[in-house]
């Protein structure tokens, strides 16, 4: 150890006393410093010879004296203090990574040095007063510099070789967040070595020349149900998010929900893909009209093009996952992106470096356990301790003892006897929990949720029988509210005591502003522990009603983002069959979102088992089962299977007549979607029958430029077109095309359509000036609209292209 400075070190008055705050500098007071020095403020005592020898070889030091909550964050000035310094020191004992104020400036020093140089130890300095390193993350432990007399020599030596101060890196800001929100949790407590782990596998490949480490960064966490892999990622990315500039993306993976009629491996992929389409937009990408796989192309490009680190979280991964389902659907597609996978499975060893994610240290399990109420010394020590130790460490299981314990209505002492008490009737339940947590501790762990959920009102119990029949997927308190509405309107008054007491017990976490999630552990023990069929079913029966009136009222594709915390639950009730007319209904929805997105093959599915539904429940002729043959029949055409939709359209139609008669509007609807098959089959007669008397009918009862009218106008053209009869296409085309520009305006999608198709049935008539004055406004139009690399733009850059050549153009 460092012998004392005979020199006494410049003290400000009363710098013991906690709220005083002041920035030593030994030596000449500056602007700027040499050396930050980051301490927990127990340890100053044991740190001052070191200060002192600093001191005396004239290092400028920046030294916080206030003592700072180990749960509070930093301060504007010791920000201020981190950004004007050279380097940064760490005092790391062993009890350095318990506080949170010592990780978020080690944090911020370590990104700031990372930006000015890829190696960011030649800026970031520790000292161990400590025997043995196990305490320091493996990151640091090659810069460990040894508490020696000559110490203070050999960093004023290491200091003349840097020049600008740590703000000289232009310290980033938090990045975009997509699929999480950047909210910390307040009570995080720990894991300050794994954090430092995590960081350096994800970008071990910025510096390979030192580590070896070439390709793309991947880290997979693993660990037990409850053991905080997820808050662990989500923890990883607000605290080092600034070392990813190009963005951090969240996707869930949903591979641990195991409530009945969990979602399958069809559904999980169509919410996988409306999480990649809510990224792209997001990112500014124009995705109508692409396909699924035309988006995710699009999105990376947009990424790659952006040039800039990203972080790609996979979030609960399910196992059983083949090689290729997991390069081709869940890793990241650029190499600039690290990416980060949660899993509890342990069969994907060859997936980047793995970090197997324990419980909590006993010290760490105490420092949670009394984050929210301290425990006295002596006898509440004594019984905090023994909590733990019951728990076996578990976070979920401590967070929610916290929490609990914080209420007051119950002390720690006799907390730990209701533990002990083999009367307690946890027992049977936690052995159908003993596969997801520490062996030996399931009945304790089992206790303290079912403790927890004892202590909620009505409207709390409410809310975790909802969320056991949900996805494990964040909730929205205005859903939430929608389902608990009764006859008086109370339901947003109830919703708000749901979560507010859920919330309390720590038996549901903030999710954004708005949105909770609960964990499934917790849905579980709801399910088996507080079986209650019948208010269970009935909360079911109003979730369903709630996402079918959500998921309806969307318009188009471009309002979809509207939903999308609404479509992982209604995937959820609606896979693995169903046998209500509402539970049908809803499956239709999420169909023709599905085939708004092109998944057809989604799309047809839960349509097929809809259809079987209504028939079972309605019958086969009434409207709303044949709505469903009709939707099924438009998902059938697209997936090429014409024979198949035109035999549904041919029963639709035939129905149709018989109930409702030859000119209703329902009718008229499946005579026109029954041409449409007709038409790609190549059965043009057929077709065009239909058609005249689909526009002769709406002529009748319609104007001549009510949209249905056009849409029949048009579809009419089109066929026209196809059977050679260019003159009367042009005349159709030409009168629809007036229409749209007088109702639309000149650069609505229905507007440009029109143009497009009559500019190749000019061209197809040979007035190549009238074709191309037409195509170079449509590709001006989709270029502003869409960008240069739409599928659309491009083929009206082709079709443009074409037409000026005088060759036959494709595509109308």
């Amino acid at each position: 150890m460092l012998a004392s400075s005979p020199a006494a070190p410049l003290r400000a008055e009363g710098s013991g006393s906690i709220g005083v705050r002041m920035a030593l500098t030994y030596g000449v007071m500056a602007a700027s410093w040499d050396v930050f020095f980051s301490y927990r403020w127990h340890d100053l005592d044991c740190a001052q010879p070191l200060l002192d020898a600093l001191a005396l070889a004239g290092v400028r030091v920046w030294l916080d004296l206030t003592c700072i909550p180990d749960h509070e964050s930093i301060t504007a000035e010791i920000r201020h203090g981190l950004a004007n310094s050279r380097a940064f020191l760490a005092f790391y004992s062993r009890t350095y990574p318990e506080s949170k104020p010592c990780q978020q400036e080690s944090t911020m020093a370590w990104l700031a040095a990372q930006q000015i140089d890829p190696n960011a130890n030649r800026r970031f300095w520790i000292v161990n007063p400590e025997v043995g390193f196990d305490h320091i993350p493996e990151l640091f432990r090659d810069q460990n510099i040894p508490l020696v007399a000559d110490v203070a020599t050999t960093l004023r030596d290491r200091l003349r070789a840097l020049g600008a101060t740590l703000l000289g890196s232009g310290v980033r800001n938090l990045p975009e967040y997509h699929g999480m929100s950047p909210d910390q949790a307040r009570y995080f407590t720990g894991r300050a070595r794994e954090l430092w782990d995590l960081h350096a596998k994800l970008t071990a490949n910025r510096i390979s020349i030192i580590t070896g480490v070439y390709g793309q960064a991947t880290a997979q966490v693993r660990g037990l149900g409850g053991n905080g892999k997820s808050l662990l990622a989500r923890e990883y990315a607000i605290r080092f998010g600034p070392a990813y500039p190009g963005g951090v993306f969240w996707l869930r993976a949903y591979g641990n929900d195991d409530a009945i009629g969990s979602i399958d491996a069809q559904q999980r992929e169509s919410l996988r893909q409306d999480q990649i389409r809510e990224f792209a937009v997001r990112l500014g990408v124009q995705v109508e009209g692409l396909k699924p796989p035309e988006i995710e192309t699009a999105f990376w490009r947009a990424v790659t093009l952006r040039d800039q680190p990203c972080l790609w979280i996979v979030d609960d991964l399910p196992s059983g996952l083949s090689l290729g389902e997991r390069e081709n659907h869940w890793n990241a597609r650029w190499a600039g992106a690290s990416t980060l996978v949660t899993t509890r499975s342990k069969e994907y060893g060859a997936m980047g470096s793995a970090l197997d994610l324990g419980v909590l240290s006993p010290e760490e399990a105490l420092g949670l356990l009394g984050s929210r109420r301290k425990p006295a010394k002596g006898a509440e020590e004594e019984a905090a301790q023994r909590i733990v130790d019951l728990l076996g460490y578990h976070p979920l299981a401590v967070e929610v003892a916290a929490s609990y314990l914080a209420l007051g209505v119950e002390g720690f002492e006799r907390y730990v006897a209701a533990l002990e008490d083999p009367r307690e009737d946890a027992v049977e339940f936690g052995s159908e929990l003993k596969e997801s947590l520490p062996t030996g501790h399931e009945r304790s762990i089992a206790a303290t949720l079912v403790k927890s959920i004892r202590h909620l009102g009505p409207e709390g119990l409410d809310f975790l029988r909802l969320a056991s029949v949900l996805a494990v997927a964040p909730i929205q308190a205005g859903f939430v509210a929608e389902v608990f509405d009764a006859p008086e309107g109370t339901g947003r008054d109830r919703a708000v005591k749901a979560v507010d007491q859920a919330g309390a017990l720590s038996l549901c976490e903030p999710h954004g502003a708005d949105a909770r999630t609960v964990h499934t552990l917790v849905s579980r023990t709801m399910r088996f522990r507080f079986p209650d069929e019948e208010r269970t079913s009935t909360l079911r029966s109003a979730a369903v009603r709630a996402l079918k009136q959500r998921i309806e009222q969307i318009g188009h594709i471009g309002e979809h983002l509207k939903i999308a915390m609404d479509m992982p639950h209604a995937r959820h009730l609606v896979t693995g069959g169903f046998g209500t007319e509402d539970e049908a209904m809803l499956a239709l929805w999420v169909a023709r979102r599905d085939y708004e997105r092109g998944d057809y093959a989604s799309a047809r599915k839960l349509q097929e088992q809809a259809l079987a539904a209504l028939r079972r429940v309605l019958g086969e002729e009434h409207p709303d089962t044949l709505a469903a043959m009709g939707n099924l029949a438009q998902t059938l055409e697209a997936q090429g299977d014409l024979a198949g939709a035109r035999k549904l359209g041919e029963q639709v139609l035939a129905a149709r007549r018989r109930v409702l008669g030859e000119e209703h509007p329902d009718t008229l609807a499946a005579m026109n979607d029954l041409a449409a098959t007709l038409h790609a089959e190549g059965d043009l007669d057929g077709a065009r029958e239909l058609q005249e008397q689909v526009l002769a009918a709406f002529r009748g009862v319609l104007s001549e430029e009510h949209p249905d009218t056009l849409t029949a106008t048009s579809g009419l053209a089109v066929t026209l077109y196809a059977q050679g009869d260019l003159a009367k296409a042009r005349k159709l085309e030409e009168q629809v095309l007036a229409a749209r520009r007088r109702l639309l305006g000149e650069e609505h999608p229905g507007t440009l359509t029109a143009m497009n198709n009559l500019a190749m049935t000019l061209y197809d008539l040979g007035d190549l000036a009238g074709a191309q004055v037409l195509q170079e406004q449509v590709l001006a139009a989709l270029r502003r609209a869409l960008g240069e690399e739409h599928p659309n733009t491009l083929a009206a850059r082709d079709n443009l292209a074409r037409i000026k050549a005088g060759m036959e153009p494709g595509g109308r």
